[in-house]
């Protein structure tokens, strides 16, 4: 993993550390961390929907010590994906099927609900989902979902 390669979310350019992982860093899927992903992880190192994965490891856990490397063993990260796809299987839920309608369609309070649900995620208060917005980063093109309980150990070696 090469440090060029973070994106940080919450801290200016000027104040980043470019040779240290720390609680939340998104790192954008490069060679690298495919080629590590795919020892154990083949469908997350080339899937095209995980373009992004977040550091769930504590900061604390990630410093170097010297020759020791990392107090952790491993690295946790987990998966990033597009809103898109966070949302598309709540949204299920409220489509119906109406005889003689070709495509499911919604009615109002289900339509309701689905704006509702979709602003929990973009307020931070769906439970194992962190939106992060479109443009946060330079490699974030459009709006991205962390799904925390798709949870990937990394040997600490692969730091």
């Amino acid at each position: 993993m090469s440090a060029a390669n973070f994106d940080f979310i919450f801290e200016s350019e000027d104040s980043i550390d470019y040779k240290s992982l720390r609680q939340g860093d998104l790192l954008d899927r490069t060679p690298a961390l495919s080629a590590a992903l795919g020892q154990a992880h083949s469908y997350y190192a080339t899937s095209a929907d995980y373009s992004h994965f977040m550091v769930l490891t504590q900061s604390c856990d990630l410093v170097r010590r010297g020759s020791k490397g990392c107090k952790s063993r491993y690295i946790t990260i987990c998966a990033v994906r597009p809103l898109v796809t966070a949302v598309s299987r709540e949204f299920e839920r409220y489509r119906k099927e109406i005889a003689g309608c070709p495509i499911p369609i919604g009615d109002k309070p289900n339509e309701s609900l689905a704006r509702q649900y979709l602003e929990r995620i973009v307020n931070n208060t769906v439970d194992g989902i962190f939106f992060i917005p479109n443009g946060t980063a330079n490699t974030v093109k459009e709006h991205l979902c962390a799904f925390l309980p798709l949870s990937i150990a990394l040997r600490s070696s692969h730091y």
